[in-house]
């Protein structure tokens, strides 16, 4: 029943008229903003642990970056290697054919 006590002041009573659980509003918003509390906490929780998660998947996305760059490095020193050694080979041919002509015109 609604004892009258004004806008948003309801009690609930029982059948004589006791007060039997104080003010029904007060405690409906209290327990509303503790709850927009803990959901407020949780957020915040879970923003966090998303940023924590996205700064460590970075570092590892960085480090594999880094271990693929130096792959790719090692692999352009072996094919620089590859490269020098194919024009000493060019080198000594010429000259090998340089020399087999300049005995081909002697003969």
């Amino acid at each position: 029943s609604d004892d009258g006590g004004g806008a948003g002041k309801r009690r609930v009573t029982d059948g004589a008229g006791v007060s039997v659980g104080g003010d029904v509003y007060a405690d409906i918003e209290e327990l509303l903003m503790l709850q927009g509390s803990e959901a407020g906490r949780r957020t915040t929780c879970v923003v966090q642990v998303a940023e924590e998660l996205a700064s460590q998947r970075e570092v590892d996305l960085v480090a594999m970056l880094r271990d693929q760059a130096g792959e790719f490095d090692r692999e352009c020193a072996d094919l620089r290697a590859q490269l020098d050694a194919a024009h000493c080979r060019a080198e000594g041919l010429e000259a090998s054919l340089a020399a087999a002509g300049e005995e081909a015109s002697d003969l």
